[in-house]
């Protein structure tokens, strides 16, 4: 069978799309929108077949086990991890330099230390979203990471919450930084000047369940969304 969808003819095209889910007969696919689909086309790639969804820009591995094939997808911008049990970061995802947004909830048993580090190999990475996986601080190595525009450490759901106490205040030296989220994580202690650096530089700021020394601390924080026109999560 041919690599090439010019030479594919309408039955196996009917096969491929019916195999993954797919709707789109041109395979002009950019998201594979289904939660579960991520291995199905992991699986076409795996055949040779990566050529059909060379557009594809974003995938969901929710579940995945085997990631063979992702390797050849050098074109994705986006990667979502959820529930797969990782102990170390696939790697086949080392293979693409292009990522843009990473997603790994609820994926307790990876080392978060050991993977900051390992996400430098993504020159373009600008979005992580670390959610759900029990994190008791901020991986200090995220401080290797300056570039980062989004950072999530948020609880999506009731189990294998994020336990975070302390936003360190490396993360006031992120120059790029847009978007900051730690929602109902137990936070207890902040940099001084948190607020004074969310004012002058983000668009999006989540705090957690933080108990505020004092009125005027909580006024600050209120003043971010009614006066300066920062937004609460927005959920993706």
């Amino acid at each position: 069978m041919s690599a090439n969808p010019a030479y594919l003819n309408r039955a196996i095209k009917k096969w491929l799309l019916q195999d993954t889910l797919l709707t789109n007969e041109d395979f002009d696919l950019y998201f594979s929108s289904s939660n579960y689909n991520g291995a199905k086309l992991l699986k076409l790639a795996r055949h040779n077949l990566a050529i059909v969804i060379n557009k594809l820009e974003h995938i969901d591995l929710s579940c995945v086990q085997n990631f063979d094939g992702l390797e050849q997808l050098t074109q994705l911008k986006e990667v979502r991890f959820f529930d797969n049990k990782l102990q170390e970061l696939p790697t086949p995802l080392f293979a693409l330099k292009n990522l843009e947004k990473l997603y790994i909830r609820t994926n307790p048993l990876l080392d978060f230390e050991q993977v900051c580090l390992q996400l430098k190999s993504f020159p373009k990475l600008k979005e992580l979203y670390l959610e759900n996986n029990t994190l008791k601080t901020v991986p200090n190595n995220l401080k290797h990471l300056p570039h980062l525009e989004h950072l999530r450490f948020n609880n999506r759901q009731f189990r294998l919450q994020n336990e975070i106490q302390e936003i360190p205040s490396f993360l006031l030296t992120f120059k790029q930084l847009k978007a900051l989220h730690f929602e109902k994580n137990p936070i207890q202690q902040i940099p001084s000047n948190l607020f004074d650096f969310a004012q002058q530089q983000l668009k999006e700021f989540t705090l957690g369940n933080y108990a505020f020394n004092n009125g005027l601390e909580a006024k600050a924080y209120l003043n971010l969304f009614k006066v300066h026109g920062l937004k609460t999560c927005q959920d993706n």
